[in-house]
């Protein structure tokens, strides 16, 4: 379709859906269409072609026909839609009644095609965008009653429960909970969540019991800043994506021009009036832009249907066009070029440990193996082997680790603020770790990063040889996680611990670098979390990963 489906003028409905019944009706308008043709051949115009393309023509031009009147209601004379009722008013003036009819059927087969798509499209990312609860629980003075999001003020307490998505920004005033925040932060790791904490809404608890505190209205929070980034950040590409309208704008009224150029010429050197106005119509007939407007859409529908058999799910032929022309690819990295699990990948021992680092991996095993941290679980996965060891008196500390009885010795498993309160000075890592005490003395760290995915390094290294000369990773994790990262895949330029806006802004700067170097490049973002949306659409190609929201 050469027309923008948010503003279109033709007045036909766009609504997808590839019903049997849609099917079976453009299965008929096929079979008639071919038996229009074969009539043709056959000189059986006046028994089977001509009624046979009347069928289809009737059945399938209404679209054609409706947009062209409701232009010419807007003054908007010399459209796309004009010149196809006109041009097949020559086809059959010339006694083409089959073509004329095909010129019908398939313009109404690519608008059907790009529609479904575009529809589906456009719910699938309403749909996903949509992350908070349209209600929430309001407790005041022990009751509690349930209120729209939107109507929540500033300093009410909400209460949240095992499967909930929390709608409103807010601080933990009572409670403890573990949360999934990927939609929001793109970040795999189930985030601890206790008293004093902040909560961001989209996140959704995945166990505990928590009583937040509202901080930002509804329509300031950080879900509803998102939603609007997004509508920002697509809205900056319309321009680009108007040049087809545009075309065929100035493209109309030329053909017009030419034909009635070669009736007036043909009137002096023709034998006859209908000889001369044969030639004029057989300019219009040839200058229908259908084979453009049709058949290309046609042509990325198949390609399309076969990347949609190896899990590519495209959202219109543009990105084909785009994706041929990469410059620069920007990732993210949690979900992209790494599982959604953490993966142990070493040790740091102390430089006093009192243990050796088989002990320390011995005891951690015991301890962790009753732990229910995200990164606890991933160790003891990885750390086959097994432990003499027994762990005793294990206590939970929210937020923080664990503390226990290992070989008659006191333990302590957890971050910086577990080993601060228990006065043990740590060797710092910039990595994610869990920090190792004994007896009140630094053991060592366990170190932690998500895990490279098997196949990125192949797939960094076939983009380079696909003419992509700019590879770069971002990242809301910690410096020293998406260093590993990058030099896993062999990725020199990395950004990390930014914020949702600081991500779009960044690759803002990167964009603009891109077009200002290479202007007839283009540049992709691959995102996996809602916080990758605004760049995925402010990208020429946006890429969201299957896994992520």
């Amino acid at each position: 379709c050469s027309h923008d489906h948010d503003s279109c003028s033709c007045g036909c409905e766009h609504s997808g859906g590839l019903t049997k019944k849609v099917i079976l009706y453009y299965i008929l308008g096929a079979l008639l269409l071919l038996l229009a043709f074969l009539g043709e051949l056959q000189q059986l115009s006046l028994w089977v072609s001509i009624p046979c393309a009347a069928v289809v023509y009737l059945l399938f031009g209404r679209e054609a026909w409706l947009g062209a009147y409701n232009n010419i209601i807007r003054k908007r004379f010399f459209t796309e839609f004009t010149l196809m009722c006109v041009a097949t008013i020559g086809a059959v003036a010339l006694g083409e009644f089959a073509d004329a009819a095909a010129v019908m059927y398939l313009y109404s087969l690519g608008e059907t095609v790009s529609g479904e798509a575009y529809s589906r499209s456009k719910k699938n990312i309403s749909r996903l965008i949509e992350i908070t609860e349209e209600n929430v629980t309001v407790v005041c003075d022990g009751a509690s009653k349930t209120v729209p999001a939107s109507k929540a003020k500033v300093g009410d307490v909400i209460s949240m429960r095992v499967g909930d998505r929390i709608a409103l920004d807010g601080v933990v005033v009572d409670g403890s909970g573990y949360a999934d925040t990927s939609a929001v932060t793109g970040e795999s790791f189930p985030r601890e969540l206790n008293v004093g904490d902040v909560c961001l809404s989209g996140i959704a608890l995945i166990s505990g019991a928590l009583m937040v505190r509202v901080t930002e209205i509804y329509e300031n929070s950080t879900a509803s800043k998102l939603k609007k980034a997004v509508d920002l950040a697509a809205k900056q590409k319309a321009p680009t994506e108007k040049k087809i309208t545009r075309f065929a704008e100035a493209f109309t009224p030329i053909a017009f021009g030419v034909a009635l150029a070669v009736l007036v010429i043909g009137l002096f050197i023709k034998d006859s009036v209908g000889d001369a106005l044969r030639s004029a119509l057989v300019v219009l007939v040839a200058s229908c832009p259908c084979a453009l407007v049709l058949s290309v859409p046609l042509a990325y529908f198949s390609g399309i249907g076969r990347a949609a058999g190896r899990g590519i799910v495209f959202r219109g032929g543009q990105v084909i066009d785009n994706a041929s022309l990469l410059g620069a690819v920007v990732f993210d990295k949690t979900g992209t070029l790494t599982s959604a699990t953490p993966d142990f990948i070493g040790v740091k021992m102390g430089a006093e440990s009192p243990i050796s680092e088989k002990q320390l991996l011995d005891m951690s095993k015991a301890a962790l193996l009753k732990s229910p941290h995200a990164s606890a679980k991933s160790f003891c996965e990885k750390y086959t082997a097994s432990s003499h060891y027994k762990a005793e008196g294990v206590k939970v500390i929210g937020g923080r680790g664990i503390v226990c009885a290992v070989g008659g010795r006191t333990a302590a498993f957890g971050n910086r603020k577990l080993m601060a309160e228990l006065g043990v000075k740590v060797s710092g890592t910039d990595q994610s770790a869990i920090y190792a005490a004994l007896d009140g003395k630094f053991c060592g760290a366990l170190l932690f990063s998500a895990k490279v995915k098997d196949n990125a390094l192949g797939e960094v290294s076939a983009l380079r040889g696909n003419g992509v000369v700019r590879v770069a990773i971002m990242s809301g994790d910690t410096a020293g996680a998406v260093k590993h990262v990058a030099d896993v895949v062999g990725v020199d330029e990395y950004y990390s611990e930014l914020k949702p806006d600081e991500k779009l802004e960044r690759f803002n700067t990167i964009y603009r670098e891109e077009k200002k170097a290479h202007p007839e490049k283009t540049v992709a973002f691959c995102g996996d979390g809602l916080n990758d949306s605004a760049a995925i659409a402010r990208a020429d190609v946006g890429i969201a990963m299957g896994s992520g929201s």
